[in-house]
């Protein structure tokens, strides 16, 4: 248990929903909204700290007695929040961890927990290729007493759902409970909506698959989309002008989006009401 401090407010964008993150969050993979506010993570590299972001968006950093080998997912449950360990590019690890905390809001000190692990259950015999494999899973959610991962999949393009107990504190394997084809690229975050039994989805394209754009212009082809709770897809939502898209939350309804700063976009977080309105299509064509 650590204490942690304060740093600046950042700069809103001139005309737009969005917010500029403050210089600390600029590697932002994970996001959560709280009841005024949002949390954030940064991934491999950085501090292992919790980001409080109020109404303003200024941070108060959460120092966690814990190491930050890949940090690429935020999940909670009530006053338990889940970080997942989890980021795997390159191929070099066949398990993650899922970080338990006991957090409560504008607390300098939170309570680390025991925490989970996994391991993939079908990863091969021998390291696969640098950014040519599925077992990655940088998207977590929270729904029905378990926590849901969802792959990467630089190599197929279909993410594999795995379940995990949060329960449990031994070693569990993932096996796929689903896949998810006919996604325009790869998954970095997922929210459930329990209102609704939707899954919200948000990632980018893989840009081996458009490399010269990519290069000249850091063309990210983000993208959010909408599953029912069997994780079949209902609906595609293209944002062209979004980055790395690596954080998605919901909060009354609201859908926010968080990216990280790339070569040619600042990180950022906003309101994306696109979403939204597609969402409140997606469940009048399909109620429950």
């Amino acid at each position: 248990m650590l204490a942690g401090g304060c740093q600046t407010v950042p700069t809103a964008l001139p005309g737009t929903d969005a917010t500029l993150l403050p210089a600390a969050s600029r590697e932002t993979s994970g996001l959560i909204c709280t009841a005024d506010g949002f949390i954030s993570i940064n991934d491999s590299g950085n501090t292992p700290e919790l980001q409080q972001l109020d109404s303003l968006l200024r941070l108060t950093s959460v120092p966690l007695a814990l190491e930050n080998i890949d940090w690429e997912a935020l999940a909670a449950n009530g006053d338990q929040l889940y970080i997942a360990d989890s980021g795997n590019n390159r191929g070099q690890r066949n398990n993650g961890f899922i970080h338990r905390v006991h957090y409560q809001p504008n607390q300098a000190k939170v309570e680390v927990l025991p925490g989970l692990t996994y391991r993939f259950a079908s990863y091969p015999a021998s390291q696969p290729e640098p950014y040519q494999h599925d077992f990655d899973a940088e998207a977590m959610a929270f729904a029905d007493g378990s926590l849901w991962l969802f792959s990467k999949s630089w190599q197929s393009g279909i993410s594999q759902v795995y379940r995990l107990d949060p329960q449990r504190t031994d070693l569990q394997e993932l096996t796929a409970q689903a896949q998810i084809a006919g996604l325009p690229g790869l998954v970095t975050d997922a929210v459930y909506l329990p209102e609704t039994a939707q899954f919200v989805l948000t990632g980018y394209q893989n840009y081996q698959h458009n490399l010269l754009r990519f290069a000249l212009e850091n063309e990210f082809n983000a993208f959010v989309a909408v599953l029912d709770r069997q994780f079949q897809l209902q609906r595609l939502i293209p944002l062209p002008a979004a980055g790395q898209l690596e954080g998605i939350c919901a909060r009354n309804g609201q859908i926010w989006l968080s990216q990280e700063q790339s070569q040619h976009s600042a990180a950022r977080l906003w309101r994306e009401q696109a979403v939204e309105a597609a969402l409140a299509e997606t469940q009048l064509a399909n109620p429950r």
